[in-house]
């Protein structure tokens, strides 16, 4: 499973990527911690990114206040790939039994992972999603739903929409959910951009906003219900369940 990093919240992850033997002079920078699992982490760098050769071995020192300590650990760079104003290294793990101890914490302390496991509709279409521009609402296209949870979307786009938002940050989501006669409207955090055959796939974090509280119980209701329907359980036997508010 792989967690993305809670950008702009307190205790978030922080990664500083050290090049050469401990003793020398050391070529150091720190990363925003954007995917992470088991195997391997994906670090962005912003403004003076580093020159890492790839099958260059180094050192990730993992940082947070919610973690006890420093976590020093060894990796090799394995792909290199260019963003906006940012550069971004995807590097392997090389001490299985250490990673295993060290993720056990991140999960713990920074990921709730109920709350990032994502759940796909029942078929396609179920969930019309409509996506707009934030600053002039222009844009309203409709975009196909891939999963969803309660932090965040998968969505499916024609390439063609990413000429639109390659200078945004943020983006108006409306959720057509089943049994809501309103859209669920939210606010969403373009976290990743990626080109798959002739679809472009986004993953968006949504945006804590007080107004739109209501609409994300509505998302947090149709996920519980999904997450036990794949479970193969009634949805009203979920512990955690919440019912839909009424509008």
């Amino acid at each position: 499973m792989v967690h993305r990093s809670p950008r702009g919240e307190g205790g978030s992850l922080v990664a500083t990527l050290y090049v050469g033997e401990q003793g020398s002079a050391r070529g150091s920078a720190i990363g925003e911690v954007v995917d992470i699992n088991l195997r391997e982490v994906t670090l962005r760098f912003s403004g003076d990114p580093p020159d890492l050769p790839l099958g260059e071995q180094v050192e990730i020192v993992l940082e947070s206040e919610r973690l006890p300590g420093p976590h020093r650990l060894e990796a090799e760079a394995c792909l290199r790939f260019e963003e906006p104003g940012a550069r971004c290294y995807r590097l392997e793990f090389r001490d299985a039994d250490r990673i295993a101890d060290v993720m056990e914490l991140v999960y713990e302390r920074l990921f709730d992972r109920r709350r990032a496991s994502r759940v796909c509709p029942r078929f396609p279409g179920e969930v019309p999603v409509y996506l707009s521009t934030v600053e002039d609402g222009l844009h309203r296209v409709a975009v196909r739903l891939l999963n969803l949870s309660e932090a965040g979307i998968g969505l499916s786009a024609s390439p063609g929409l990413d000429r639109v938002l390659a200078d945004q940050e943020q983006v108006d989501l409306e959720l057509r959910l089943p049994g809501e006669t309103d859209e669920a409207a939210l606010r969403g955090s373009i976290r990743s951009r990626r080109l798959v055959r002739e679809s472009l796939i986004y993953g968006l974090a949504f945006v804590r906003e007080p107004e739109s509280e209501a609409d994300r119980e509505a998302v947090r209701a149709y996920v519980d219900a999904r997450r036990a329907e794949v479970a193969g359980r009634p949805y009203e036997e979920e512990d955690t369940a919440r019912p839909v508010p009424k509008r």
